[in-house]
């Protein structure tokens, strides 16, 4: 039987790995990372798109957990970029790819001359992963 492994089919679809031993991670909610889309969050807290209030019903309270629209922007001289996730329960939608309701991107760029460089492509399902975002580690140089 032929090896049919998406990722053999295509190498820009295969799952990361995590390659390098020194990494120095931060947090979101540190400084100088700006954290938009979460107008309800305070920090600390999960990254709602509503806040988690029991007042709504359970679906809109599921669905609000997704991410969504979240976006952390910041300036960095890194030739590399990691990408450390602590979810939560997932609930999969049978009308998207999973990098659609638990899915990361990564930009670079000025405003205005962004370009994407970088898909999480965790497994279905996973609520914890550790991903590097860059296609290849880039040289040294703010941006």
């Amino acid at each position: 039987m032929a090896d049919n492994k998406l990722e053999k089919l295509d190498v820009n679809m295969k799952t990361g790995t995590v390659t390098r031993d020194e990494v120095e991670y931060h947090s979101p909610d540190e400084a100088p990372f700006r954290l938009t889309g979460f107008p309800f969050r305070k920090p600390g807290d999960g990254y709602w798109r509503i806040p988690n209030d029991p007042a709504f019903p359970d679906g809109v309270r599921i669905l609000g957990q997704n991410s969504a629209g979240g976006q952390v922007a910041f300036r960095s001289d890194s030739g590399h970029i990691r990408l450390k996730v602590k979810g939560s329960e997932i609930y999969p939608m049978y009308h998207m790819a999973s990098t659609g309701y638990q899915g990361f991107d990564l930009y670079l760029g000025e405003p205005g001359h962004r370009r994407m460089n970088g898909l999480t492509r965790q497994k279905p399902g996973d609520t914890e992963f550790e991903l590097d975002m860059l296609r290849e580690v880039m040289p040294r140089g703010m941006r």
